[in-house]
């Protein structure tokens, strides 16, 4: 659906979409700005950032984005339903914002476990890699 440069490790503002995962459909936004909110309607959503975490999330219904293509030309679209709400899932990622923070509390508690589970895993990955500066031991 949508991935952002920083959920991949590159410091810009820019999300990618796809809304049918046709090739054709292929979107890119470089530095989004979401405006002109109107109505509001709760969905389910996941991300990728946080595997197996789903919830109920009020988005706004329709929404203005302003960005730029690869080129720096600037363009403007407005649109409702599931692209509005990917629009803004991915600019959430762009200012820091994860669904977790926008999940109500009986929705974090029901993810608890997933959520302690993944923060292991993401410790022994830390753990393997040698730390900066130092040469492995190996």
């Amino acid at each position: 659906m949508g991935l952002t440069a920083p959920q991949v490790g590159e410091n810009v503002r820019m999300l990618l979409m796809n809304a049918t995962g046709e090739p054709t459909d292929d979107r890119v936004y470089v530095n989004p700005v979401l405006s002109d909110p109107t109505g509001e309607e709760e969905a389910e959503e996941g991300c990728l950032s946080l595997p197996d975490i789903r919830a109920d999330i009020l988005r706004s219904q329709a929404m203005r984005i302003d960005a730029q293509d690869l080129e720096g030309r600037p363009f403007h679209d407005l649109q409702s339903g599931f692209i509005a709400r990917v629009w803004q899932h991915e600019t959430d990622h762009l200012n820091g914002t994860l669904i977790l923070d926008r999940m109500g509390p009986v929705a974090k508690m029901a993810a608890k476990r997933i959520l302690k589970e993944l923060e292991e895993q993401y410790a022994k990955t830390q753990q393997a890699k040698p730390k900066a500066g130092r040469k492995p031991l190996l």
